[in-house]
């Protein structure tokens, strides 16, 4: 399996390293899961197709014909295996409103998208674009005619507002560092209604990739928008729409609107499937968006499916259940399928339960990562988290092979959190940094500290005498994992409280620095693609939010950041804007070097694979793929060109 996965990353090396309806008639394309994202054109005068559902309703005059529904030039997207047929639910399982981005990464389209077949950035949104004066000027031209899902043309207006009044009025966020070079920030302009310009005023080299894995849409539909921000109606008929919705504020409301969009009924979108009843709280449904500007090769417009049912679920176990009896159609998220003995109910039952089990690459440097808050708001365990010999002690004392064995059923690897093989700037001694298990080492090392057994010898005290007492604050689907770790802490005197909640409540107590330590993943990819896990840029951070809110305010809020974690983001910031490969080659290994010195995330099993459930019936799913965030999880797999065989 490890020879698979390096293979495998090294398909996302490829990737992170790049700069630059239905007919019924079954017919195969065969094109393959390597045909990814190919945009080729589907000229104007080309047969196009529409799904039944929406043919029934320009029948009855209720919807536009379908080529005043695409754009002029829709994007052609490969399938997997076969031409599909429209039709059918796809069910799936979701935590509740707090899961959103389980939804959300089914059909998100940016203005460019990094290429599924892992080896570019390709047109998605937008039909084309161009890099000018090396890297310092940015060029988008859009689809002519693409609509949003109420028929309104999508046009650059609607990326020059959201620039204009949603990212730079701060509606919901900071303005990202990614606009930023030097502390000057871009500039963006409307050069026609179908054409947009990004200009820098020096190289910003990553861009495009920052664009993508920090912002994402870069867009909003102006003319929802103008009817909801208080700059254009008014505060007090703002203040009021809110609280009629049941807001306490405007600012939640706006965010609901304008950012966490797909979940909102009433807010355009460009995805393939947009919510129709967001109300219900037990059953969330997704209906295939009209004009969607996507096609197969044969011109039939995607999605195949015509909409996409979650049902609610209070913990993991019950997806689980859901997946056994065959109750899911698509499923990763939630289904444990690498933990305990899930896989072998899971595998054992694909006859009973009518699904297959399919394994996709989960390129993860950890899966159970352990996050100190060097900011702790008390004085006491900051001190005790900012000694590196804590950290050294805390990774020696847990056992990741009986980890591995009993929280992961024998999958992955033991290893620190750290890049994954394969990686740009990979390290083979930061892969095992202090993962032996060691408790005499973890003990000797803090009986250095100075923290000192109790009269009974169970726990250790705090320099100021009280039982040292830390809380593994998560929302993680595997609970074995943690609290055999949880046990080994305790072994060497660390009285380590597990504390499971939703995932929600646990975001803000790390937003507002209430965390003790933080439980989440380790992304094993590229930092200079994904820096959340190694680098505080964001109030978001693991293990430094104070730092990240610092460094996102430009120091207006939250606290600076010191020593060799001041260093590690100054490097950084330098390779953003530096076209020379010796400098960013210099800079970044630098911030390896740094992480694997202060151990600032501490790992437990990395590489796990991802596994899912998939209905029996259902065609186009690929595997072997990434699974991984800035590839966007399952909508890699472009869950538009799935369909249901008759």
């Amino acid at each position: 399996m490890k020879s698979c996965l390096r293979y495998c990353l090294y398909a996302v090396l490829l990737c992170l390293m790049a700069t630059a309806g239905l007919t019924a008639n079954g017919k195969g394309d065969k094109s393959g899961a390597a045909a990814a994202a190919a945009d080729s054109s589907v000229q104007r005068g080309s047969a196009f197709h529409e799904a039944p559902m929406l043919h029934e309703m320009v029948e009855a005059g209720t919807l536009p014909p379908l080529a005043e529904r695409l754009p002029e030039n829709p994007y052609v997207q490969s399938v997997v295996d076969d031409i599909g047929y429209y039709g059918g639910t796809m069910r799936r399982a979701w935590k509740g409103p707090s899961d959103k981005w389980g939804p959300a990464k089914l059909a998100e389209e940016f203005l460019v998208m990094f290429g599924p077949d892992g080896k570019s950035i390709v047109p998605d949104v937008a039909e084309s674009y161009e890099i000018l004066e090396n890297g310092k000027k940015y060029v988008f031209h859009l689809r002519k005619g693409l609509k949003w899902s109420d028929g309104v043309e999508f046009t650059a207006e609607d990326v020059v507002f959201n620039w204009e009044h949603v990212i730079l009025k701060e509606i919901y966020t900071k303005v990202n560092q990614c606009f930023f070079v030097d502390g000057q920030r871009c500039d963006v302009k409307k050069v026609d209604d179908y054409t947009v310009e990004v200009t820098f005023p020096a190289a910003s080299p990553m861009f495009l990739q920052n664009l993508i894995f920090q912002v994402r849409e870069f867009y909003s539909p102006a003319h929802y928008a103008k009817t909801i921000l208080p700059e254009f109606i008014g505060d007090d008929r703002a203040n009021a729409i809110a609280k009629e919705a049941g807001y306490a504020d405007i600012k939640s409301y706006l965010k609901d609107k304008l950012y966490y969009f797909w979940i909102q009924d009433d807010v355009p979108s460009l995805r393939a499937w947009v919510p129709s009843n967001s109300n219900n709280s037990q059953r969330w449904v997704m209906t295939r968006n009209p004009y969607f500007f996507k096609v197969d090769p044969e011109g039939n417009q995607l999605p195949y499916i015509d909409e996409i049912v979650h049902e609610f679920v209070e913990d993991n176990s019950i997806v689980t259940m859901k997946g056994i009896a065959g109750e899911l159609d698509m499923q990763f998220r939630h289904l444990d399928g690498a933990s305990g003995d899930n896989y072998t109910l899971l595998m054992e039952n694909q006859a009973q339960g009518g699904y297959r089990v399919i394994r996709e690459v989960q390129p993860m440097g950890s899966g159970e990562t352990f996050y100190p808050n060097l900011y702790h708001k008390d004085p006491v365990l900051r001190k005790i988290f900012r000694d590196v010999r804590f950290r050294e002690a805390l990774s020696s004392c847990i056992n990741r092979e009986e980890i591995k064995e009993i929280a992961f059923s024998g999958f992955g690897e033991v290893r620190q959190a750290s890049l994954a093989p394969g990686m740009p700037y990979y390290s083979a001694s930061w892969e095992k940094a202090y993962t032996a298990y060691d408790p005499a080492l973890a003990n000797k090392l803090l009986d250095e500290m100075g923290l000192k057994w109790d009269a009974d010898h169970k726990y250790r005290l705090r320099p100021d005498g009280k039982v040292f007492e830390i809380l593994l604050q998560n929302d993680r689907t595997n609970a074995d994992a943690i609290i055999l770790a949880s046990k080994d802490m305790e072994a060497v005197g660390i009285k380590a409280i597990v504390k499971t909640m939703e995932r929600s409540l646990l975001e803000e107590l790390r937003e507002n620095n209430d965390v003790d330590i933080y439980v989440w993943g380790y992304e094993g990819v590229s930092f200079l693609i994904d820096h959340s896990c190694m680098i505080p840029l964001t109030r978001q951070h693991n293990f430094a939010g104070m730092a990240g809110r610092y460094v996102e305010s430009n120091g207006e809020l939250g606290e600076a950041p010191y020593g060799d974690l001041a260093t590690v983001i100054k490097n950084y910031q330098e390779i953003q804007t530096t076209t020379d490969q010796a400098k960013v080659d210099r800079l970044a290994k630098e911030i390896v070097s740094l992480s694997e010195k202060n151990l600032w995330a501490i790992g437990t099993v990395g590489l796990l694979p991802s596994i899912g459930v998939v209905n029996g019936r259902m065609g186009n799913v690929a595997e072997g793929l990434n699974d991984y965030d800035a590839l966007r999880n399952v909508g890699a797999l472009w869950p538009w060109q799935m369909y249901y065989n008759r």
